[in-house]
This record gives structure tokens, sequence and C-alpha cells, in this order.
């Protein structure tokens, strides 16, 4: 919101008004003079450090600006227009745009405020200007200071917010490209350096999808703690999950979410990968899964969620001759058939998990058998009881028919 400034200011007038012609003879000659003052002012402003970096043209052009708004001031005896503070708002935008931190700028407003204050109180001591007015001409140009730098702080503000919003918004674009699209070499060469990418280093891809008990926010942040170097990675969000490049794969230090990544691949490739990281975080979520998977650490269990009527027609083969319904002796027999494949197959250490003696665990295994056909010494029956399962599985957490 502008600072409201204009007209006289309050307080300061002086009774005399010959002693005003005094201040306003005074700040009409400066004018004439404003290249001399300039000269004068600018090493004082350049001595702060960071305006070495601004073009000599470009601050002296500001310089001007501001110091003969202040003599028009004194000449008008008036605060800022409405025009004035436009003016002054759009060098601001552009010191912005220089990335010039506003402690800087507002040195520079201190120093231009006190180097014409300074000038204007010794000419008016040797032509003997009432001191009601000079200390009149204190306050104004004082309080055009203040205006404007408060103006500046507002000004500067708003120009930060809508410049990391533009960047904001040219990296998800980018970002998404990369992914999704199938950016040019030239766009490559130009876009990644500016957003701390290398061409010449692996990355890897992620996906990641927030929930009710987890935000994006909260997210991002797990990401990106993980990460041993996430600042030379680039993270953002699409189509509603947290995606992203790193340079590493990222360390959980939570067992609540899950995070598909795909192979490690350079930039002009990674778009080839990232459909592999939303299909291992699709699988993952679908198997209710925490952690970090990549597709070749549940391959078999993407094809489960892929592969549907596959999936179906094993389950009717191998899981619907044992209803639960039919006596408690099927869920048994499932059970024992699913811990038996998770110990890898070993009869001692599956009795032990199940609390069974070898010879019931070897009894109920033969059960199994009778009742679905199925041979548990053919690799080709091991599988397809595995993947019935598995399908299985997946509605226990709501997938699948």
């Amino acid at each position: 919101m502008r600072p409201v400034a204009s007209g006289s200011p309050d307080g300061g007038t002086p009774r005399t008004p010959d002693g005003w012609d005094g201040i306003r003879r005074i700040a009409e000659a400066s004018v004439d003079d404003l290249d001399t003052i300039v000269d004068g002012l600018l090493p004082r402003v350049l001595a702060i450090p960071q305006y070495q970096k601004i073009p000599v043209d470009d601050l002296r052009s500001a310089v001007a600006t501001n110091v003969s708004g202040t003599l028009v001031g004194l000449i008008e005896r008036r605060l800022p227009t409405a025009e004035d503070l436009a003016v002054h708002e759009g060098l601001i935008e552009g010191r912005v745009h220089q990335r010039l931190p506003l402690e800087a700028i507002l040195d520079a407003f201190r120093i231009g405020g006190l180097s014409v204050w300074d000038g204007l109180e010794q000419h008016a001591q040797r032509e003997g200007v009432p001191a009601d007015a000079v200390l009149a001409a204190a306050k104004l140009v004082w309080r055009r200071v203040d205006v404007l730098m408060t103006s500046a702080a507002v000004a500067y503000r708003q120009a930060e917010l809508a410049m990391v919003h533009h960047d904001q918004q040219r990296q998800s674009d980018f970002l998404r490209d990369l992914l999704l699209g199938d950016p040019d070499s030239s766009e490559l060469n130009l876009l990644a350096p500016a957003f701390g990418l290398s061409l010449d280093r692996p990355y890897v891809c992620f996906r990641a999808r927030a929930s009710e008990e987890l935000s994006l926010r909260e997210l991002r942040r797990m990401i990106a703690a993980g990460a041993r170097d996430a600042r030379s990675g680039l993270i953002g969000i699409i189509q509603g999950d947290l995606v992203g490049v790193l340079p590493e794969v990222p360390r959980l230090t939570t067992t609540t979410i899950a995070v598909g990544i795909g192979p490690p691949t350079r930039l002009s490739t990674v778009n080839s990968s990232f459909p592999l990281a939303s299909r291992a975080l699709d699988t993952a979520l679908a198997f209710g899964m925490t952690g970090v998977f990549g597709l070749d650490d549940i391959a078999l269990r993407a094809a489960v969620v892929a592969e549907d009527l596959v999936g179906s027609s094993l389950a009717d083969r191998y899981l619907r001759p044992l209803p639960p319904e039919q006596g408690p002796d099927g869920g048994v027999l499932e059970t024992t058939v699913r811990e038996f494949l998770a110990q890898g197959m070993r009869v001692d250490q599956t009795a032990r998990a199940l609390f069974v003696h070898p010879n019931t665990l070897r009894k109920r295994l033969h059960r199994f058998e009778q009742r679905t056909g199925a041979d548990l010494s053919r690799v080709e029956d091991i599988v397809g009881i595995w993947w019935a399962l598995q399908r299985r599985e997946l509605k226990s957490h709501g997938t699948g028919d």
C-alpha cells in the first residue's frame, strides 16, 4: 500500500515568508548545479559494497532523480506526489531484479538525504536564512526521506514476492517439461544451469504423494532432509504429487511414506526414467508399502497391479478352492502357504513362524495341494500362487475388484 504523501508538511511552516523564499532560491540554484551535486554524492553511494555491482550510468540516473525530486519538493514545499512515488517504485523494482538487498537501498536513501541537507544548511547559513525556515526545510527533507524509505520497503517486498512467484513458475514449468516433456538441447543448456543443475552428472528422479496425515509441505521437508545435497537438485509439484530430480537417492528418516525413484540418468533422458518412478510409487501405494522403491525392487508387484485379468484368473485357480466360509481350514491353509512362500519355502523356519510342528506344516501344505490341485514343487504353480496371494493383498488395501 503506497504511503500517503502530498501537499505541505505538517508543522514547521515558517512565519516569515521571506525565510522560505531563501530556501527556495537555494533549492533552485542546486537544481541548476545538479550534475555537481550528483558527482559529489555518487562516490558515497558506491561506498556501499552492494552498489558496486550496479552500472554507474544507471546509478547516476537514479541518484539524479532522487536529488532533483528532493530539491523540487523544497521549491514547491511539498512531499512526494503519487506520480513521484510511482517513478520511485519503478526504481525499487529494478533494484530487486538486480538482487540488491533492501538494507543497502535504505542506506543509500539516508546518505542522499544527508548529502542534500548538508549542502542546503551550508548555503542557508551563508545567506542568513532565518532559523525557523531552516528548521522547516530540515523537517521537510527528512519527512521526504521517511516517505521514500517506507515506500521503498513496501515496493521492495511486493516486487520480491512477484519475482519469487515468477521464478517458481519458471522452475515449475522447466521441471514439468524435463520430466513429462522432451526439452530441446538449447533450452536444456540454458535453463538447467540457471536452476543449479549440471548437464554432466546423473540425477535420480522421484515421485511421492501427500496424504491426509502428511501435507505436501511436510513431505517436501522430509525428502529434502533425506537428500545430502538437495540444493543441487530441483523439487516441485506435478499433478498433485511431489516430484523432482536429486543427485542421489533420498534417505528417509521416517517409515510413514512411500517414494518411487527412477534409475539414475542425465537430464537429457530423465523423461524416460520418470515414468518408472511413477510406476514404482503407484505399486508401493497399492500394497501399502513405505520406503524408497525403484521399479526393479517391486517389479513383480508392479505386474500384479497392471495385469488385473491375470491376477483374477490365478486367484480363481489357486484361492477360490479355499473359501473361509467352508470352514476354518480354508483360511488356515491360505495363511500357511503365504507364510511358507515368505519364508523362502523352508519348512522348519515356516513352522517356527507359525508356532506349529514341522509335520503339522507338511500336512497343511499337502491339504492345500489336494484342495487346489497345485504342486508346490513346480515353479509355475509357486509363481501362480504368489501372484494370486499378492492380488488378494491388493484387495485388502482397497485396490482391485
